[in-house]
């Protein structure tokens, strides 16, 4: 299983932006993740569309079922 950090944020002009890290570290709390992403926000004059709001942060866990390997 493999997991994910998605980070979603607003932006100056109206769209949103999501920034996904793989394997973020097991401890992870919401407390960290809202202070990264405010930071973000902080620093958000770096993106052309800068980032104005921490929207939404979760942890997505996939898991891949293989049906068909020929690639023997």
């Amino acid at each position: 299983m493999s997991q994910r950090l998605r980070m979603k944020f607003g932006c100056q002009s109206g769209d949103t932006r999501t920034i996904s890290l793989e394997g973020p570290k097991a401890n992870l709390t919401a407390s960290a993740v809202n202070s990264a992403m405010n930071s973000l926000v902080t620093a958000g004059a770096a993106f052309a569309d800068p980032l104005t709001s921490a929207l939404r942060g979760e942890v997505i866990e996939t898991t891949t079922t293989v049906l068909v390997n020929n690639e023997a």
